[in-house]
């Protein structure tokens, strides 16, 4: 084999490699960043569940005496909770945060319902009420599994 043909056959197999190493290089840094991703979703998740689950605790110490001025504090614990997810743009899909908001706003609502019943002594108001924060924890725990999903997939 002569020189010239040599020199060829190392500069072609030096061009396979740097090529090999691109293409190794390319498939580290694409892993890498599918990690990344998965790791920053996972803190949002995280930190979502940390802020409703603290906020749900403080709303259910408030509304726990079971009265009319009880459940207008967690009224205002469910509207307080509604806007700061709307205001909190790093949550873990828009849309998710934005139904747990109208559930919340929606939860509020009921609070007081609940709370003018229990001022009017009006059992049917109260009952109403009722059924409507029973309806509204089941859709939330239908939210919470959507939302488990969402924060495990990448």
């Amino acid at each position: 084999m002569s020189s010239s043909s040599q020199q060829k056959m190392l500069k072609d197999d030096a061009v396979k490699t740097r090529s090999r190493h691109r293409v190794i290089s390319c498939l580290f840094l694409l892993t890498l960043s599918a990690s990344c991703n998965r790791i920053h979703k996972t803190g949002e998740c995280r930190r979502f569940a940390a802020m409703i689950n603290h906020d749900l605790a403080e709303i259910e110490a408030q509304v726990s005496p079971r009265s009319a001025a009880g459940y207008r504090k967690g009224s205002q614990g469910y509207t307080k909770l509604a806007a700061a997810l709307r205001a909190d743009k790093t949550t873990p899909g828009e849309l998710l945060a934005e139904e747990f908001a109208q559930t919340f706003e929606a939860a509020a609502r009921s609070c007081l319902a609940l709370a003018d019943g229990l001022d009017a002594k009006d059992q049917h108001r109260q009952d109403e009420a009722r059924r409507e924060l029973e309806r509204l924890s089941r859709h939330e725990q239908s939210m919470v599994s959507r939302t488990n999903t969402h924060c495990e997939n990448p």
